[in-house]
């Protein structure tokens, strides 16, 4: 394993190590029966965040005023810069000042419209009402459907099931966790972007 910057403002993987140090056995023993048990996954989201999760702290941790600020500075010190005269570097200087235009504009556009950048990575699934997704009769035994339906349904029983191996399973694999979660995704990948995946 390895250490990483946490995602929040909370205690380390160090400080948990010195507060085992001084255990009746070393710490060193004492962690490897940490990661077995289902508390570790507590402190792992806390450490080492994956998914939608950790891309909308990222998020929201953004303070966009200093993004503006910093990227000025930058694009006035590359702006005060003579050419160099290597066609490569000065193609590369002006591809960043073009990206820190970019994010100063969009940082702007954020703050004028008083949108979160947050905001973009979503919590809660969108529900078409039953009037756009009809169920019609043909016979009695024959029914047809919209296909959104389809993907509603696939996507209530994939995380049916991850909720389940969350919730009831004490020692669930965590591939098998992984895997469900990709599951979930993709379903509702086809939901959002029509069968693109990405």
């Amino acid at each position: 394993f390895y250490f990483a910057r946490p995602i929040d403002k909370k205690p380390t993987f160090l400080r948990l190590r010195g507060l085992l140090e001084y255990e009746i056995q070393p710490w060193k023993y004492r962690i490897p029966i940490f990661f077995t048990t289902r508390s570790f996954d507590t402190f792992r989201n806390r450490e080492m965040s994956t998914g939608g999760g950790s891309i909308r702290q990222q998020l929201a941790n953004l303070d966009l005023r200093i993004i503006i600020d910093s990227s000025l500075v930058e694009w006035k010190e590359l702006e005060e810069e003579e050419p160099t005269g290597n066609e490569w570097e000065d193609r590369k200087v002006g591809r960043r000042k073009d990206f820190l235009l970019r994010r100063m504009e969009l940082a702007k556009h954020f703050i004028r419209t008083n949108i979160e950048p947050k905001w973009m990575v979503l919590c809660l699934l969108p529900v078409l009402p039953p009037e756009l997704r009809p169920i019609y009769h043909i016979d009695e035994d024959k029914l047809v459907t919209s296909d959104i339906n389809e993907i509603y349904r696939r996507i209530i029983y994939r995380n049916n099931t991850l909720t389940d191996l969350l919730t009831t399973s004490i020692a669930t694999p965590e591939e098998l966790i992984i895997s469900q979660e990709k599951l979930l995704q993709e379903a509702v990948d086809a939901l959002l972007d029509n069968g693109i995946c990405g």
